[in-house]
């Protein structure tokens, strides 16, 4: 039997990667700076005009190149707001497929892996920093130091280096494009794996940049305006056999909107991956048969605060994962940075979920 890839599990690896871009690092390439350039400022493309925050596109042009300077001089940890985090990174990924029950056989996944979200923070001092991110629920307060070291890249096998991106230590290029727009360049024996930017939306310490709503018949319904915020993934994968040449390679390409929420004492997150390499608006059917010409979609609901099954509940602080097992999913409009939709869903054990989101990280 096929193994298909797991987006939610590409998706729930890959934060760490880029959490672990903040601050860390082993230099860069040319000369750079250990000053922060005062010269740099917000008026840094279109003419001298400032930056549109509602550009939707993640390309780097020449003008935002920016200043390339030394980890040290980047000091983005004490910038507090909530930052828009954009990165494209390579990955190469080495499994094992199920053929049957006996025998499996090796195959490498390579992705690019393209990703807009969220993160805050509040920087109080060097001995007090609380950060929170649109991946999982709640805040860590830490020191600069525990900032510094948050999110080196741990592999499945418990290394220090995330080796689907790199079998070394990745060689890290910051740059300052403005005091609202910061970027770094990866690379792995000289290659270019990836980038990752950092734009400015609001000096706030919570998510403001949506919406959820929905009825629910296991657990309360939600409206919800305050601390929501969204994540648009987008996963291009190739899948090959290197010690099976019979096998075809396969194209594998998901399309994901993700949107977190304040639910009772924690919080609720719904992922919506579409097996398209394109996503557009329009309404998708939940289906588990992920094809590039179907309007799938698959859904699945996590949350310490729904039961396993009506009347049994979850472990304390145990988030549990539900799938829908039918329904319908109407994409309004969407986009890199932003998503509106309306879903009607029966999900296993817990009856139907209904409501719309919607988020803008532009």
């Amino acid at each position: 039997m096929k193994t298909p890839i797991k987006p939610i599990v590409l998706v729930s690896a890959i934060s760490p990667l880029l959490l672990s871009l903040v601050a860390c690092g082993s230099g860069g390439s040319g000369a750079p700076s250990d000053k922060i350039p005062t010269e740099v400022s917000d008026a840094t493309n279109n003419g001298g005009e400032p930056e549109d925050p509602r550009n939707d596109s993640s390309e780097t042009t020449p003008e935002e190149q920016g200043v390339n300077v030394t980890s040290d001089a980047f000091r983005l940890a004490e910038r507090s707001g909530v930052w828009r985090l954009t990165s494209d990174f390579h990955h190469l990924d080495h499994q094992q497929e199920s053929v049957d029950m006996d025998t499996t056989i090796a195959r490498d996944v390579e992705s690019q892996i393209k990703i807009n979200s969220v993160l805050a923070w509040n920087y109080v001092d060097d001995t007090h920093i609380a950060i929170k991110d649109c991946f999982q629920f709640g805040s860590e307060a830490l020191t600069l130091d525990q900032f510094n070291r948050l999110s080196i890249p741990v592999s499945d096998n418990g290394n220090d280096i995330d080796e689907t991106v790199c079998d070394a230590p990745l060689d890290l290029d910051y740059y300052i494009i403005s005091d609202s727009h910061f970027r770094i360049d990866a690379r792995c024996h000289g290659n270019d794996v990836g980038t990752v930017s950092f734009t400015k939306l609001s000096t706030q310490s919570g998510f403001h940049q949506g919406s959820l709503n929905f009825v629910a018949d296991a657990g309360e319904n939600l409206s919800a305006t305050s601390d929501v915020c969204g994540s648009r993934f987008q996963i291009d994968s190739l899948v090959t056999y290197p010690s099976s040449p019979g096998m075809p390679s396969a194209k594998e390409d998901f399309e994901i909107v993700e949107v977190r929420a304040p639910y009772r004492d924690t919080s609720v997150l719904l992922n919506f991956s579409f097996p398209k390499k394109k996503l557009d608006a329009g309404e998708y059917t939940v289906n588990n048969a992920h094809g590039p010409n179907d309007r799938g979609v698959t859904v699945s609901v996590l949350s310490t605060e729904f039961p396993i099954r009506p009347g049994v509940p979850a472990p304390p602080g145990q988030e549990i994962v539900h799938y829908a097992e039918s329904g319908t999913v109407s994409i309004t409009s969407v986009s890199e940075r932003h998503a509106t939709a309306t879903f009607d869903l029966t999900i296993f054990n817990m009856g139907k979920l209904e409501g719309d989101f919607t988020f803008d990280l532009r």
